[in-house]
C-alpha cells in the first residue's frame, strides 16, 4: 500500500486524500466523507507456444482486467475490506498452452462491494486456424463498470507453414471507456516457409498495431494517447497535456500521470503498451499490455513476451521455435481510494 497527494478541483476544493493497494488490506474511514473507490482486476498472461520441429505456432495475448469505480458517502470508521486480484502467472510449454487468467479484486463494506474480475488469459495453437486473444475482464457494483481491453487476435493461414511463430500483445486497463486492445494480426496467405510475427499491447488511449499483410512484420505498442501504427513499427502518441479529447482524460484520473508514448523494444512508460518482438520483449507501462514474442532461436536459449503493466495490464502470447514457448506474466490488479471532501 501507499500514499500520495494530488491537487484537484474536487470536493471542497481541497487536496485530497489517494490511497493506492496493490496487495490486500483494510481501508477504515477517516471521517464522515465521500469516497471514489476503484477496483482494478488483475491482468492475464499470454498463451505460450513452442516447437521443436516444423509447422506453425500461434499464441495470444492475455486480457486486461476489468474496473469497477464507485462514489459513496461513507461514514467515520466504516471499514472496508480490500482483495486485490494477481495477475495471471506466467506460462511455459512444449507445445501450445492458454495463458492463466488474472485474479479478481474487490472492495466489501459500509454496505457496498465493487468487484474488478481478471482478464481471460490467452489462447494457443499448433495448428493454422485462428485463435482469438484473452477477453478482458468484466466489472460489477460500480457506478461506472468497465471491461478490460482484450489480448490480440490471429486469423488464420494457408499456404506454406514450414515454420511459423505468431503472437499477439495483450490488452490494457479502461478508465473512461473500455480498455484497449493489444494488435490483432489477419489472416494470412504464406509465401515463405518461415514466418515471425508480434504485435504489441495496448496502451490505456490506444490498441497495439496490427497486422493486416503477410510476411515477417512486427508492430508497437500503443499508446497513452493514440493507436499504433498497422503501416510501421511505430508506437501511438503520448497524450498532450491540455487536451479535450476523452480518451486522454484518464491519464489524469487519481494522480497517475500516464503520458507514455507506445515502445517497439524497449520498457514502456506510464500509459503505454510495450511492442511486440523477436527476443525478449520489454515490460508495458502501469494499466498496459505487453508486446507478444515470435522468436525462431537456439534451443536453451528463452525468450518470452513482456511483463503485463501494473494495474491489471494483460502480457503478450510467446510463440518460439526450437525450445519451450514462454508467456510472461500478467500486471497485478490494484485498488485506489480517493477522499473526495465532506
Amino acid at each position: 500500500m501507499s500514499q500520495f497527494t494530488q491537487f484537484t478541483n474536487g470536493q471542497g476544493n481541497y487536496l485530497p486524500t489517494v490511497t493506492v493497494y496493490k496487495s490486500s488490506g483494510v481501508w477504515v474511514a477517516p471521517s464522515d466523507c465521500w469516497v471514489l473507490f476503484t477496483a482494478i482486476g488483475g491482468g492475464a498472461s499470454g498463451g505460450a507456444a513452442g516447437n521443436y520441429g516444423a509447422g506453425i505456432y500461434a499464441a495470444t495475448g492475455g486480457g486486461a482486467g476489468g474496473t469497477a469505480i464507485k462514489r459513496a458517502y461513507v461514514t467515520s470508521g466504516t471499514s472496508f475490506t480490500i482483495t486485490v486480484g494477481a495477475g495471471g502467472a506466467a506460462k511455459s510449454v512444449a507445445g501450445a498452452a492458454a495463458g492463466n487468467n488474472g485474479g479478481n479484486t474487490t472492495v466489501t463494506g459500509g454496505g457496498l462491494t465493487i468487484t474488478g474480475n481478471g482478464g481471460s488469459g490467452g489462447n494457443a495453437v499448433a495448428a493454422q486456424t485462428a485463435v482469438n486473444g484473452g477477453a478482458g475482464g468484466t466489472a460489477t457494483g460500480g457506478d461506472i463498470n468497465i471491461t478490460g481491453g482484450r489480448g490480440g487476435n490471429y486469423g488464420g493461414s494457408t499456404g506454406a507453414v514450414s515454420s511459423s511463430m505468431i503472437a499477439t500483445g495483450g490488452g490494457s486497463v479502461g478508465f473512461v471507456k473500455e480498455g484497449f486492445r493489444g494488435g490483432d494480426i489477419s489472416a494470412q496467405t504464406r509465401s515463405s516457409t518461415v514466418v515471425l510475427c508480434a504485435t504489441g499491447g495496448g496502451g490505456i488511449g490506444g490498441r497495439g498495431g496490427d497486422v493486416t499483410s503477410n510476411g515477417n512484420l512486427i508492430r508497437a505498442g500503443g499508446g497513452s494517447g493514440a493507436d499504433a501504427s498497422d503501416s510501421a513499427n511505430t508506437g501511438g502518441a503520448a497524450a498532450g497535456f491540455g487536451t479535450t479529447d476523452i480518451t486522454n482524460i484518464s491519464p489524469n484520473i487519481f494522480g497517475f500521470f500516464c503520458y507514455g508514448a507506445g515502445t517497439t523494444t524497449s520498457a514502456a512508460t506510464a500509459g503505454a503498451g510495450s511492442g511486440g518482438h523477436t527476443d525478449t520483449t520489454a515490460a508495458a507501462g502501469i494499466f498496459s499490455g505487453s508486446g507478444g514474442c515470435a522468436a525462431s532461436t537456439t534451443i536453451g536459449v528463452n525468450k518470452l513476451s513482456g511483463l503485463g503493466g501494473l494495474g491489471g495490464g494483460g502480457s503478450g502470447g510467446g510463440a518460439i521455435s526450437g525450445e519451450i514457448g514462454i508467456s510472461n506474466a500478467g500486471g497485478a490488479g490494484l485498488v485506489i481510494v480517493q477522499i473526495l471532501g465532506s
